[in-house]
């Protein structure tokens, strides 16, 4: 069954806010068996609102719509539907009391034009709200198709979507299973991996299984999807094609659906009873705030040296300042100091060091902005630095380096 999300209001238009409701109604339609295949959104206009929904009917099954069913003259959706079913409106009791008895918490008078929520259209299924006025509505039309409008409200929406809607789509529809795998990778580029597992690739379509590439700075996740009514044979399907894929790119895995790159890398800490921290310029304690954003974290993690400005890097991790004149603080010479002496200081089995050029500005000719050094020190006098050159967006870049530590990290502790 195919579905289409249409969001109403020129609020989104504008950039004035972000739909965020497209996203939780396509995860959950997605969830339930239906495959979405438009999301869009349009302006608070009744011609717009009527054209789209011919569009959406003419090839979906189903039709969410979020926005405009408030009181105020600028909502229109209710009364547009209205007019393009070509009824009427019913008065409902149940509303009207909702109303009264929400104003009522409140200790406030229900205004008049709020009691217009209890109007709907005389052939829609009333969806009662149980985190606000406004009513969702359920239309369905001669095919059996269903149209639904729900109140822009996150909060609301969220509401209907699962006491009312979800359950009703669900008797409804004759509906598949939809089922996804994501394996999370990093340290190499969407197109060098379809170098390696292209041909695999080309084999998915055997299995009814589609991949997707989704690239996000220094990580790159594989989704496999795969649509069907056999739900064990869509499972045993898709473990055998990542069983395959694990043996294709074992190197760049880190983990599979929602796992951090840095949790990954603290649960390689203890289950080597190691320990770890970080001397910190360009990232400014990025990588130690990635590092300790979960739980666990303090069985591993020690803590970390902001070394920002050189008389830091020299006065508490005691850096040469003969080093620093004559290489600079974003040099392999500084890093691999700022690496030895944290792990010192912290008395731990690993530390890793970063200092870089984040930008925008600073760069130079010989060291432009993106070139960030990163330094590792380990057991038995064990010291690694690599130089990274990365873009010139300062938020990236720091976000880029973390992965870069990060990884470095994850593949010494798999030696």
């Amino acid at each position: 069954m195919r579905a289409q999300i249409v969001t109403i209001g020129d609020e989104i238009l504008i950039g004035q806010i972000t739909d965020t409701n497209s996203q939780f109604i396509a995860g959950k339609l997605d969830e339930l068996g239906f495959e979405v295949r438009r999301m869009l959104s349009i302006s608070d206009e009744a011609d717009d609102i009527r054209l789209n929904l011919d569009l959406a009917l003419e090839s979906s099954d189903c039709v969410i719509l979020t926005g405009g069913l408030g009181p105020t003259k600028d909502d229109i959706t209710k009364t547009t539907l209205a007019n393009y079913f070509g009824v009427g409106f019913k008065q409902v009791p149940e509303v009207r009391a909702r109303v009264k008895e929400i104003f009522a918490r409140y200790g406030k008078e229900v205004p008049e034009v709020s009691y217009s929520q209890s109007s709907v259209p005389e052939n829609c299924t009333v969806l009662m709200n149980s985190n606000g006025t406004a009513p969702g509505m359920w239309f369905e039309t001669k095919e059996g198709k269903v149209v639904i409008s729900l109140p822009g409200v996150p909060i609301e929406m969220k509401g209907l979507m699962e006491e009312e809607v979800l359950p009703r789509l669900k008797d409804h529809f004759d509906l598949q299973f939809n089922l996804h795998r994501t394996i999370l990778t990093v340290g190499m580029g969407e197109s060098e991996i379809m170098g390696i597992i292209g041909a695999w690739e080309d084999l998915l379509i055997q299995k009814n299984i589609k991949l997707a590439y989704l690239p996000s700075s220094g990580r790159v996740r594989l989704r496999l999807s795969s649509r069907g009514a056999n739900r064990d044979l869509l499972d045993k399907n898709l473990e055998e094609e990542v069983e395959k894929l694990y043996q294709l790119i074992p190197n760049i895995i880190f983990g599979e659906e929602e796992t951090d790159l840095a949790e990954a890398v603290g649960e390689l800490f203890r289950e080597r009873s190691m320990t770890l921290s970080t001397a910190e310029s360009c990232t400014g304690g990025f990588i130690a705030h990635r590092l300790t954003s979960f739980a666990g974290s303090s069985e591993f993690f020690k803590g970390s040296v902001v070394s920002y400005d050189n008389e830091v890097k020299t006065g508490v991790l005691k850096v040469e300042k003969e080093v620093l004149e004559e290489h600079g603080a974003v040099s392999r010479e500084v890093v691999e100091q700022m690496a030895v002496q944290v792990k010192d200081i912290m008395k731990t089995d690993y530390a890793v060091s970063v200092s870089g050029i984040a930008g925008p500005g600073g760069g130079t000719s010989e060291k432009p902005v993106g070139t960030v050094w990163v330094g590792m020190a380990g057991p038995g006098g064990f010291l690694k630095s690599r130089k990274f050159d990365f873009g010139n967006q300062r938020t990236a870049n720091i976000y880029r380096t973390s992965n870069a530590v990060l990884n470095m990290l994850r593949k010494q502790l798999l030696k």
